[in-house]
């Protein structure tokens, strides 16, 4: 999987994420998308994880729905966190174990 897929579970925290702080905003997506200047249907694709996001996205985003980009990147890692706690531990087999 390419390091960009919009499949990568992060993507989808992200894209979920970005659709509470609109919520939160109280905006409707007609009204986020003219304020971040796309369609509706590309800001119902970014939330619905189905469009790549990227840093600018964000940045824009934040400052339209007033959140500091510090917090937003705080609780995405946080966010990050608890997923990786979650996931099973992934070992390589492919290295000779020592001894």
């Amino acid at each position: 999987m390419k390091a960009t897929s919009v499949h990568r579970p992060e993507h989808k925290i992200l894209a979920m994420m970005l659709r509470e702080l609109r919520l939160e905003a109280g905006l409707t997506q007609v009204e986020a998308a003219e304020g971040l200047g796309i369609s509706q249907t590309g800001l119902s694709d970014v939330e619905i994880g189905e469009r790549g996001i990227d840093f600018l996205f964000v940045f824009d985003a934040c400052r339209l729905y007033d959140m500091p980009i510090e917090d937003f990147v705080a609780g995405f890692k946080k966010a990050l966190g608890r997923k990786a706690k979650a996931a099973p531990r992934i070992v390589r087999r492919d290295k000779k174990r020592p001894g």
